[in-house]
């Protein structure tokens, strides 16, 4: 291996640490976006009786339900209603470019059940819990002068004056009797009306709800019963391979066996293809597998690791056996069908993947892998055309394996103008460009234009359908 190879494979494992470290960061910065911020919309309030009014949002980089029903309905624990409403089996999984509808309905999200039953029932008490504390020491005063009206009436009882000529002092005595007790009458209509404030004391129930929001992390482990899955196909030139083009095809499927946090289990099952236009033979593949594999989610991308049977068949033979592997995804600034345009030059898309195991049966105890970082500047996107966005990217990669195959063992890098069409589930990329391309196998390299064509779309429906 030659002292410039070696140089390009350090700048290369540099460049690939810078990312992740960048990603991990942007990570933990992407976290507390949990925590309740102040909003400057105003949220989507709910008449008494009436249905919720409804708005469609996108999703944007760093969006999470709890943050979107903050924002939009004031609170964020309407996000158990969103998610109903939407289909998302996973409150915690949400896409760029995803269309969310906001209802803010109180019914749908059982943490404000309590909050919206509750304070109905006061309002009509209200007033009386709080007048009868302050009139409590009034009453003394305030009560004697009503109190005044029925002792006339009992004076004009005994209108007979003729004893009061012959016993005067006798007569009072009976009257002040009869005064006592209007007073103690009256003495009990306070007494007794504390008494609902008393009843009503339980009233501070708000914390209530406090057993809820000690549960909002989600159970471990849960069963979302999901069928994830996903397609993509590619086609690439190469500098060295003049006049030879190479196509790849994959799809799979999984079902989601249970999930913890943010780490789901899943059984697979998955299609491999591959050919060019040269009919060279390490690149006409087809292969088959299924088997098992842990997947952890992040909120720009995924790392997986997995291990299957695999049966792969290729123009001299047939071979089965198990392969392993991990690998990833990551991805930031994506170019998404948000009909906002937004300045020239403030978007920079990029995403890097790899992959590294035991990834063929046909080459037993080969251990490969392929390392690919790309970063864009967008030039300009189209509202017109469904969000299509010029960028203008560089990239660079390569691969690796231990029996020292030459079309394995390469560096690339170079650079060119990428068109881009989003779509609600994945893009489509056509490139062109410049790139140089050095194997170090059989020490020989070029130079010169190139093009690279992509898609790729996924799901994540409900097992059961909805």
């Amino acid at each position: 291996m030659s002292k410039n190879v070696r140089l390009t494979l350090i700048a290369l494992l540099v460049a690939v640490c810078a990312g992740i470290l960048y990603l991990v960061m942007r990570q933990r910065t992407d976290k507390p976006a949990q925590v309740q911020e102040p909003s400057e919309e105003v949220p989507v309030v709910q008449a008494e009786g009436t249905e919720p009014a409804t708005v469609s949002v996108f999703v944007q980089e760093g969006d999470t339900l709890w943050k979107l029903a903050q924002k939009h309905c004031g609170s964020p624990y309407f996000y158990p209603g969103l998610a109903a409403r939407n289909d998302i089996v996973d409150p915690d999984k949400i896409y760029p470019g995803q269309e969310i509808i906001i209802a803010c309905d109180a019914e749908e999200s059982p943490q404000l059940r309590a909050d919206v039953q509750k304070p109905r029932a006061p309002e009509a008490i209200a007033p009386a819990t709080r007048t009868p504390d302050e009139p409590k020491q009034e009453s003394a005063a305030a009560v004697p002068a009503p109190a005044l009206e029925p002792p006339a009436s009992i004076s004009e009882a005994p209108k007979p004056e003729t004893q009061p000529e012959t016993t005067q002092p006798e007569s009072p005595k009976p009257e002040i009797a009869q005064i006592q007790p209007p007073q103690t009458k009256i003495e009990e209509v306070p007494e007794s009306r504390p008494e609902p404030p008393e009843s009503k004391k339980p009233e501070p129930a708000p914390p209530a709800p406090s057993p809820q929001i000690a549960q909002l992390p989600y159970p471990l482990p849960s069963f979302p019963r999901t069928l994830p899955g996903s397609f993509w196909t590619s086609f690439d030139s190469s500098p060295v391979e003049r006049n030879n083009a190479v196509g790849t095809l994959h799809i799979d499927q999984a079902f989601t066996l249970f999930t913890m946090k943010d780490v789901d289990f899943q059984l697979y099952g998955a299609l491999n293809a591959s050919g060019d236009t040269a009919g060279n033979t390490w690149n006409r593949r087809l292969g088959a597998e299924s088997g098992l594999k842990i997947t952890r989610s992040f909120s720009h991308g995924l790392i997986n690791l997995g291990g299957a049977w695999m049966t792969e068949r290729r123009p001299d033979a047939r071979h089965s056996g198990p392969i392993a592997y991990t690998g990833g995804w990551f991805g930031w600034d994506q170019i998404s069908t948000q009909p906002s345009l937004g300045r020239p030059l403030s978007s920079f898309p990029g995403n890097m993947w790899w992959i590294t195991g035991l990834l063929s049966p046909s080459e037993k105890g080969n251990y490969s892998g392929i390392l690919r970082l790309e970063q864009g500047m967008t030039l300009f996107k189209s509202r017109a055309l469904g969000g299509l966005a010029f960028v203008p990217t560089g990239r660079i990669g390569g691969g690796f394996d231990t029996d020292m195959l030459d079309w394995n063992n390469k560096v690339v890098y170079g650079g060119g103008l990428k068109i881009v069409f989003p779509t609600s589930a994945g893009s489509v990329g056509l490139q062109g460009g410049y790139e140089c391309e050095k194997r170090w196998v059989q020490t020989r390299g070029a130079c010169g234009t190139v093009f690279h064509f992509d898609f790729w779309t996924g799901w994540k429906p409900p097992a059961g359908g909805r």
